[in-house]
C-alpha cells in the first residue's frame, strides 16, 4: 500500500490536482497523504465519503458530491469501493457514449484495490464529465521501481 502510495505522487501530479479530499478513514488519508505532502496541500477531511458516513446518508454524499464537482480546481478525492457504485451512478446523467460506457463498467466491474479514475469536467455550471479514464494499478511496474531504487 505504502508504495502504491508513493507512486500516485507522479500519477496525480500529472493532473495538476490542487485540492485533495478523503475520507477521513486512516487507509484513505495514508493513500492520499504523500500526494497531498508533495504539494503543501492540506488533506480536507469528507467523513460523508467513509463507508460509516455514507451509510447514515448516501443523499448527503450525492449531494456533496456535486458540490465538490462544481469546485473549478483540479481535486483529488478517495473514498471506498462500496461507495462508488451510487456515487458514479449519479453522474450519469452528465456523461454520454464512451465516458457513460466507461462509467457504466466501472460501477458493475468495481475498481480493484488502487486503481482509480480520473473525471474530466467542465467548470461552467452544473459540471458535466466530458472524459473519463480508468487507470489500474501495475505490479510490475511497482516492483521494477523497488529493484532500481533499492
Amino acid at each position: 500500500g505504502r508504495s502504491q502510495a508513493r507512486s500516485l505522487v507522479s500519477l496525480l501530479g500529472a493532473y495538476g490536482a490542487s485540492v485533495v479530499r478523503s475520507s477521513d478513514a486512516v487507509r484513505c488519508l495514508e493513500t492520499v497523504g504523500p500526494y497531498a505532502r508533495s504539494r503543501k496541500a492540506t488533506v480536507e477531511q469528507e467523513p460523508i465519503f467513509s463507508e460509516a458516513g455514507f451509510e447514515q446518508s448516501p443523499d448527503a454524499a450525492v449531494e456533496r458530491l456535486d458540490v465538490i464537482l462544481g469546485n473549478r480546481r483540479p481535486t483529488v478525492l478517495c473514498t471506498h469501493r462500496p461507495l462508488l457504485p451510487t456515487l458514479l451512478e449519479s453522474l450519469v446523467p452528465r456523461t454520454k457514449g464512451p465516458t457513460r460506457q466507461l462509467l457504466r463498467a466501472v460501477i458493475s466491474q468495481g475498481l480493484s484495490t488502487g486503481a482509480l479514475m480520473v473525471l474530466h469536467r467542465t467548470t461552467d455550471g452544473r459540471a458535466k464529465i466530458v472524459a473519463a479514464e480508468h487507470t489500474r494499478p501495475r505490479k510490475d511496474v511497482h516492483e521494477a521501481r523497488s529493484s532500481l531504487t533499492g
